[in-house]
């Protein structure tokens, strides 16, 4: 509920494997989204635009670090690591509602229509001090 929390884990997506993540804020109806992308077709998209290849049958890191409660200014920072490059960082991203403000759930979905799959590792959420 407080304080800024860092998100970490490794994706390997395979080919066809469309992901949707997201930060989420159970207490309204609708719910309040915070943090959010997806990936489909190896394209990594957020906030209305593709922003990076992701490629297919390899293990990506992600690192979401953001404010809650009192530390919260409706900004997100995410960075990614693909092997062999350096890292891509995305600073000062607008949450996708700005109502969100609590950690109450975060999750991965598929939105694929065919077989496929994607695969989750080195999942971590804990407090860390803004950087």
């Amino acid at each position: 509920k407080e304080g800024v929390v860092r998100n970490a884990f490794d994706l390997r997506v395979e080919p066809g494997a469309s992901v949707q993540f997201e930060w989420r804020d159970w207490r309204g109806s609708p719910y309040h989204t915070g943090p959010q992308f997806a990936i489909h077709d190896g394209q990594l998209r957020f906030a209305g635009a593709t922003k990076l290849e992701i490629p297919v049958a390899t293990w990506v890191q992600f690192e979401i670090i953001s404010g809650l409660g009192s530390a919260q200014n409706g900004k997100w920072q995410l960075v990614v690591t693909i092997p062999g490059q350096p890292p891509h960082r995305f600073d000062d991203l607008s949450w996708t509602n700005p109502k969100f403000a609590q950690l109450t759930w975060l999750g991965f979905t598929s939105n694929a229509t065919a077989t496929t799959a994607f695969y989750l590792d080195n999942f971590s959420v804990r407090p860390q001090a803004r950087q």
